[in-house]
């Protein structure tokens, strides 16, 4: 007797890394066929359909070419949410620039990027920004990320406090609350609501994080789960090392790396374009310097 196969409850479909179809719903019996139309490049295109369910997922890869071009080469609409939390009234422990790193950040993404797009939409939540970064305020921005589509481009920047609370990684908003060491979780921002923002969003999705609190503000599980969706990720700390504010800087250490990188530093190529690996090696490389690897 053949081994029982679960029904797919549903699908993710990129092409060329850039997410098309995003939950797209509806079961998959075994044995039974679906059908989703699906945008391609023009040239050559890798299509990976990916099912899931409660169990787990199956993901398959095809191959197909598309003569001349197609509305997907064009890029949309550039949606940016900035974030940058300098205070922290209910228990102290403020930074001095994460909102200048906030600010300073979308400035210079609107600036390069923002002319190869059809549309800007951006928002800066810090001080002196658009709207403070309290919890209901980066809820409402991460929600306005749900209209982006599939020729779009997603910009989501953290900086701040980020802590490990068990399992789960928090980021802090201003109006974050605290009872000792238990924290008052409709006023922070867990790393779920987070990835679910920005992983289950069409198009290009690109996230930097800059958290700093202690080396043990970080989580493995980030780094995965963005690989495992197709989401570029930058973040300023890994488990052995602490995010760090430089006051002749006036921005913390990794997010002047990121500007100076965006700006040209990073076009090592000098082609005009700053590829992501360019970028990632760029920014490694200021960084240790700028504090001699601590």
């Amino acid at each position: 007797m053949p081994p029982a196969v679960d029904t797919i409850e549903g699908f993710d479909i990129t092409v060329n890394g850039l997410r098309v179809a995003s939950r797209v719903t509806g079961t998959a019996p075994a044995g039974e066929e679906r059908t989703c139309a699906v945008p391609l490049f023009g040239g050559e295109n890798e299509i990976e359909i990916r099912g899931y369910n409660a169990i787990g997922q199956t993901t398959e890869t095809l191959h197909l070419a598309r003569p001349g071009t197609s509305a997907l080469d064009q890029r949309g609409t550039l949606y940016v949410v900035s974030i940058g939390v300098d205070d922290h009234p209910n228990f102290g422990q403020n930074l001095k620039f994460a909102g200048a790193d906030a600010r300073a950040f979308q400035q210079m993404l609107v600036a390069k990027a923002g002319p190869l797009h059809t549309h800007v939409k951006s928002i800066v939540l810090a001080k002196d920004g658009d709207a403070p970064p309290t919890a209901a305020k980066i809820e409402q921005a991460l929600a306005e990320l749900a209209n982006a589509g599939p020729n779009d481009t997603i910009v989501l920047f953290l900086a701040g406090h980020g802590v490990n609370d068990e399992p789960d990684y928090l980021f802090l908003p201003t109006d974050a609350k605290a009872n000792g060491k238990v924290f008052d979780r409709s006023t922070v921002v867990p790393w779920e609501a987070l990835q679910t923002a920005i992983e289950t969003r069409k198009g290009r999705r690109i996230m930097l994080v800059d958290t700093c609190h202690s080396g043990n503000a970080f989580n493995a599980r980030l780094i995965k789960d963005a690989a495992d969706a197709s989401i570029a990720v930058y973040a300023a700390t890994d488990a052995e090392t602490l995010a760090q504010e430089r006051p002749k800087l006036g921005h913390g250490v990794f997010t002047y790396a990121v500007i100076e990188g965006l700006k040209g530093g990073a076009d090592v190529s000098k082609d005009n374009v700053v590829q992501a690996e360019e970028l990632s090696a760029y920014v490694s490389n200021l960084v240790r310097k700028l504090t001699d690897d601590s």
